[in-house]
């Protein structure tokens, strides 16, 4: 019976269970929106012992789901009605549709979804429905980019930008937008000019943007002002930015009208630099960037709208470089495109690359043109040094132009771009340590590469040289250093007195190990006197002091020239000591002791031979006369309107005599050596006319040297004597010429415009200059000029010494002329022997039949070789090759015609 009530109460719990669920029903909202029946669940329990079973249904209850709506994007729900049980999972599929936008944040009402980003760009959403209804909302926000590393482009930028920098706070998250300011430095001491700066051009992505000064950045004033930052902003796209700085030179113009502005057409494989965008200018330096692949031709340029193109020759010839003007293209909007093709390209690997480090030529090539000229300059990384020239595998050795060490430890390779893989391995050494020992009274050693102005190095290659510049306490001297134990190594000094140890670094490429031997300094003193007086110097710097074992050079200078030392002792010691070979000076040198030097100088003195100069009445023509001996303290002579008509000198010594002198027409000077009562006439070794006003005329006299019977000298002005003057002309056929503009000047005074006026005026003394108007074209003049059989040389252009009667002879001969097309930018120099005079550059006045040697030579050629073309008349062109650097090209000929010298880079 007890079973039988348990299982009533059961059931009936069960059927009152059934009841309060009741059926489910459909209702309608505020807005008319119907809410589906919620679903129903059955649920079926059994009694333990099996024999009964119960069944219930438990309703579902589900919210709908919305997006609110937004501009700048799409979203879809997974379920298209949006209707959801509580606790589903609802997914949103978000499109952004807004440019350089993205998603920022999903929320399910006031709870935040889960965001993804797909691999196709879109967005999926994800949340856990609640147990309301729920809006979804979107909100987006500014996608952010990157600002690559600035590319520094140009042969003025590594001169000027020192460095750039940006108002964005991280250069690899920037917001599409976002205002963006480009700061380019330059030095923060001079700064760059408002000229210079307006060949500054910031590129983002290829399109150019001009740099404005920054006003507050101002340093220096007047010819010397210059700002040390330029700025450009740029909204960011929505994309990521490739900055390139470029710095070349440019001419503004003033108006648009008289200027160009450069717009050049899109190529995908080149890139040009050299104009910021709307800007107009007289002149600009360009510069181009081909991607490996892609040989450029040539250029052209349109400043008719892409009417018509013209052939634009402003790159140089073998190089990316240029410059356009409004000579070259003319005014307005000028288009500018490539012409080329693309011929593939072939990859180049290194071996050993991370232990170089490239000179000028930008960074390693890791792909290039095939056929192009590929240059790579090179130096060892820090630590290493180049032992040898690099490996070039895959490339014809015909094809290898140039493999060899420039200069200083720079290196450079070239060779042409074939089909195939090249390898380039880069033969280096790993160099050896730099270090030194403690030394109490060293403050400190720096290693250079170079002495003064070298680089601070930590190692060094296998022999290289190696200068220790050494800080010693004060009163301490570097003396000496060795290195691992060697021999001791005197110390040196730079011309600002900076001492040190110079050294070659083990052959065997071993670190280097430098001992310093430093002194205490003693004091250098003499036994003062008003008879001499005396310097010191240590490594040829003036010293008052030095340490024991140090060179001490000492220069002792006489009062005047009957003073001579005669001994010189230090410590008891005779010091050696030698007379100088120019002026009245003694020098020698000494080891320094231990302690302070005292030097003991003896002197012995010599009585003076008195000399007179002797003037006549006309000496107010005298410009300048000295006749000096072996001192400044010994001459006599007039200057600057002061006489000193006596003096003492020294028996033995040489006397030079200089006497520059008023021009006259009328009287000539004359130099007397005086001998008690007896006179001997000196003639000038050198006569010189100076254009000063009034003209001036020099005369040189050879040295004379002084003896005792020798009492003076006397200047006295002569009348001249008269003389005469004819002239022959003749053309290229024999007859009489008549020169239109023939002139002629005597002693830079008067000029007479024919020749019976020269002739009435001339005398013997004077200085006659004839004035030969240019030649016709191609023509030249031969002037001889005669005094009687003797041929006068031209004391200097077309100015004689006239010596007698004066037969002047012109003879036009054809002429012709050689020019000089360089092509190298200077860098090859043209050494031309012609007619027994040496020329370095384009002239005219060759002959026929002589004989011209030209020689060739570089000192950098820049990474190029050169063809040199040498067309002579109608002869067959001669060509040579300058290869290297340091090499003397050359070649002779026999002037057949007009000579032109082209030089043109392979």
């Amino acid at each position: 019976m007890k079973t039988n009530k348990l299982k009533l109460l059961v059931l009936a719990a069960a059927s009152l269970a059934v009841v309060a669920c009741g059926p489910t029903t459909t209702t309608t909202d505020s807005t008319g929106t119907s809410t589906p029946p919620s679903s129903t669940q059955t649920s079926t329990s059994e009694s333990t012992s099996g024999s009964t079973s119960l069944s219930t249904t438990i309703p579902v209850v589900t919210h709908t789901v919305t997006v609110a709506a937004g501009e700048g994007y799409t979203a879809t729900l997974d379920h298209a009605d949006g209707v959801y049980e509580e606790g589903e999972t609802v997914t949103v599929s978000i499109t952004v549709t807004a440019v350089g936008m993205t998603v920022d944040e999903v929320k399910a009402g006031e709870t935040a979804a889960t965001v993804i980003v797909e691999e196709d760009g879109t967005y999926t959403a994800t949340f856990t429905l609640g147990t309301e209804d729920t809006e979804v909302t979107i909100t987006l926000k500014a996608k952010e980019y990157s600002i690559g590393t600035p590319a520094i482009l140009g042969d003025m930028a590594s001169y000027y930008i020192t460095g750039v920098t940006f108002s964005a706070a991280d250069q690899t998250k920037v917001a599409y937008g976002t205002d963006v300011t480009v700061t380019v430095l330059f030095d923060q001491e001079s700064g760059a000019s408002a000229s210079d700066i307006a060949g500054a051009i910031v590129y983002i992505n290829g399109v150019g943007k001009a740099l404005t000064p920054d006003e507050s950045s101002l340093v220096g004033s007047g010819w010397s002002a210059g700002y040390t930052k330029a700025t450009a902003t740029f909204t960011m796209p929505a994309e990521d930015v490739e900055i390139a700085i470029f710095m070349g030179y440019a001419y503004l113009s003033e108006d648009q009208a008289s200027g160009f502005t450069l717009k050049v057409e899109e190529n995908e494989y080149v890139t040009v630099y050299g104009a910021a965008e709307g800007v107009y200018y007289e002149q600009i330096s360009l510069l181009y960037v081909a991607e490996p692949g892609y040989k450029v031709t040539g250029w052209e340029y349109s400043n008719d709208g892409g009417k018509t193109w013209e052939a634009f020759t402003g790159f140089y010839s073998g190089s990316n470089t240029g410059t356009m003007s409004t000579y070259s293209v003319g005014t307005g909007e000028v288009l500018l495109r490539v012409v080329g093709e693309y011929v593939g390209s072939a990859p180049i690997t290194y071996t050993n690359a991370d232990k170089v480090v490239t000179t000028g030529t930008g960074e390693l090539p890791t792909a290039a043109t095939i056929g192009e000229t590929i240059t790579i300059g090179y130096m060892g990384a820090d630590g290493y040094s180049i032992t040898d020239a690099a490996t070039i595998e895959g490339v014809d050795p015909e094809d290898i132009i140039t493999n060899y060490e420039d200069w200083g430890g720079e290196w450079q390779l070239s060779f042409v771009m074939p089909e195939n893989e090249v390898t380039i391995t880069f033969s280096v050494g790993e160099n050896g340590t730099l270090s030194y020992e403690p030394n109490e009274h060293v403050t400190s050693v720096e290693f250079r590469d170079s002495s003064w102005s070298g680089n601070v190095i930590t190692s060094a290659a296998a022999g290289a040289y190696v200068y220790a510049y050494v800080t010693v306490e004060e009163g301490y001297t570097l003396v000496s250093g060795s290195v691992n134990g060697g021999e001791a190594i005197e110390a040196g000094s730079d011309y600002e007195g900076n001492a040190y140890i110079a050294f070659a670094m083990p052959s065997d490429g071993s670190d280097a190990v430098l001992t310093l031997n430093v002194g205490q300094n003693h004091s250098i003193s003499y036994n003062e006197s008003e008879d001499y007086s005396l310097t010191f110097t240590v490594d040829y710097v003036t010293a008052e002091q030095a340490a024991a074992g140090q060179t001490v050079d000492f220069t002792l200078r006489p009062a005047s020239v009957f003073i001579t030392p005669t001994k010189l002792t230090l410590d008891g010691e005779d010091i050696t000591f030698t007379k100088s070979s120019y002026g009245n000076s003694y020098t020698g040198s000494f080891t320094m002791p231990d302690h302070d030097a005292v030097l003991n100088v003896e002197v012995a003195k010599e009585e003076g031979h008195t000399l007179t100069l002797t003037l006549d009445d006309n000496k107010a023509l005298i410009d300048d006369l000295e006749i000096t001996g072996g001192s400044s303290l010994d001459l006599i002579g007039v200057a600057s309107g002061t006489e000193t008509l006596t003096g003492e000198f020294l028996v033995g010594e040489t006397l030079s005599i200089d006497l520059t002198t008023i021009a006259s027409d009328t009287l000539t000077p004359e130099l007397y050596l005086v001998k008690g009562s007896e006179e001997e006439k000196l003639e000038p070794t050198d006569i010189s006319l100076y254009d000063t006003d009034p003209a001036t005329i020099g005369y040189e006299y050879a040295n004379v040297t002084l003896t005792e019977d020798i009492t003076g000298f006397a200047l006295r002005y002569a009348t001249k004597a008269a003389a005469s003057a004819t002239l022959t002309a003749k053309d290229e056929g024999g007859a009489d010429l008549a020169i239109d503009g023939l002139t002629y000047t005597l002693n830079g005074i008067t000029t007479y415009e024919t020749i019976d006026a020269l002739s009435a005026a001339i005398k013997v003394g004077d200085l006659l200059t004839i004035n030969l108007p240019a030649a016709p074209a191609d023509r030249a003049y031969n002037l001889t000029v005669k005094a009687g059989e003797a041929e006068l040389e031209p004391i200097s252009g077309t100015t004689y010494l006239v010596t007698g009667p004066v037969d002047i002879s012109i003879e036009r001969i054809v002429s012709y002329a050689l020019t000089i097309n360089d092509g190298s930018s200077g860098r090859i120099s043209v050494n031309i022997s012609y007619d027994g005079e040496y020329y370095y550059g384009s002239f005219d006045g060759l002959e026929l039949g002589k004989t011209m040697e030209l020689t060739f030579s570089a000192y950098y050629l820049g990474g190029n070789t050169y063809t040199v073309t040498i067309t002579n008349g109608d002869e067959e062109p001669t060509t040579l090759q300058v290869l290297e650097a340091y090499e003397d090209y050359t070649a002779t000929i026999t002037v057949a015609g007009s000579v032109t010298i082209d030089i043109v880079a392979d």
